[in-house]
């Protein structure tokens, strides 16, 4: 599954933060263009690829608006 994060609405610092929060449950894939984080996942375990990208963008949301956008 592929998400991407526009990096004018999230910082780098949250998407590499939220990845780190869910590499036990997922392998990861990172790119980033001059427009957006890319993210491609996939799930490992008893967990869905759906789950893992729904969990991830909250967090990554959540990081981005605390600490403000780097």
């Amino acid at each position: 599954m592929e998400l991407v994060f526009p990096i004018d609405l999230y910082s780098g610092k949250a998407v590499d933060a939220a990845v780190k929060m869910y590499e036990p449950y997922a392998s990861f894939e990172l790119e980033k263009t001059d427009s957006a984080y890319i993210v491609r996942l996939t799930a490992q375990g008893d967990f869905t690829d759906a789950q893992i990208a729904d969990e991830l963008a909250n967090y990554a949301l959540g990081a981005s608006v605390e600490g403000g956008h780097e």
